[in-house]
């Protein structure tokens, strides 16, 4: 699924393409779209008349044009046109209509020049393919390649995640976000290693809190702070604690080896590394986390 934050820098791209800023009156400036161009842009790539039609109506208003695009998402922008469909059926829809936005401006970018000293699109532009590619899908000209059925819906294990860590009460909730949220900031400024060292991070607290956790429910007293400083002895102590199982502890500390060594994996490029590492944190944090909370439902 492409994400909600796919979708804001998807209407970013239109608003920096599509839009201008005028002179007003009284030498105030004016914000301004470039209706009759994004009407020929959405016509010329066989978008229904509805929605060409509907850029016309778009009140000229800084962000009115980012959030139209944006949300198609949620399903707003399609509320007026299709008034039998349920809100899940527009969200679906919605799916349709970001997909084909995507290839279609990725397209009408890299086939035109722009002057970079007065547009970010090429920057833009960059943060919607590594945003994409945080959601599983590849762009190449003309297609956005689906992603396999197993890859990660962002926006669902971000929530996930967050409601995990709610549910079982760890300290330093908002560091521990604060990495989650970094790692995937750093992706989509192309700033490889910094993602990695920030999931990196992101695991290492987790299994830090849940340890600590474990200790309090265990003997009513926080983890020894030489225990708590690195995060391998903190998987000794979860698998001596009978949380998880030798071959669970193996994996976890492979994986927190993985992330900790210094430079890029051969045969692999840094940007598939750092969303391959990243992605195995969200999802190996999540095993933790449950297991954590099923010890807590027990007791």
């Amino acid at each position: 699924m492409i994400s909600r934050k796919t979708a804001l820098k998807l209407g970013e791209v239109f608003e920096t393409i599509f839009t201008y800023t005028g002179q007003g009156m009284y030498g105030t400036r004016s914000f301004k779209i470039k209706k009759d161009s994004l009407y020929d842009f959405l016509f010329t790539n066989d978008y229904e008349p509805w929605f060409c039609n509907s850029i016309k109506k778009i009140y000229e208003k800084s962000r009115n044009l980012k959030e139209h695009i944006a949300k198609l998402h949620t399903g707003e922008t399609l509320a007026e046109a299709t008034p039998g469909l349920s809100w899940e059926n527009r969200k679906q829809l919605g799916q349709k209509y970001l997909s084909e936005l995507i290839i279609d401006i990725l397209d009408y970018s890299y086939s035109n020049k722009y002057d970079y000293s007065t547009h970010k699109v090429e920057e833009f532009v960059k943060e919607l393919i590594n945003l994409i590619e945080l959601d599983g899908y590849k762009y190449k000209k003309g297609l956005l390649l689906p992603p396999e059925e197993d890859v990660i819906d962002i926006d669902t294990e971000r929530g996930y995640l967050q409601e995990l860590i709610s549910d079982a009460g760890l300290k330093n909730q908002e560091t521990i976000l604060h990495h989650l949220n970094l790692s995937e900031e750093h992706y989509i400024n192309s700033k490889w290693d910094d993602s990695v060292s920030n999931s990196r991070k992101f695991f290492e607290e987790i299994v830090r809190q849940v340890a600590n956790k474990l200790s309090f429910l265990k003997v009513g007293k926080d983890l020894d702070d030489k225990i708590l400083e690195k995060g391998g002895s903190c998987i000794n102590y979860i698998k001596k604690e009978g949380l998880i199982e030798e071959k669970e502890d193996k994996a976890l500390g492979e994986l927190y080896v993985l992330m900790s060594s210094e430079g890029g994996h051969p045969y692999m490029a840094q940007k598939d590394q750092a969303r391959f590492l990243r992605n195995l944190s969200l999802t190996t944090s999540q095993f933790i986390l449950l297991r954590l909370i099923g010890f807590i439902n027990e007791k």
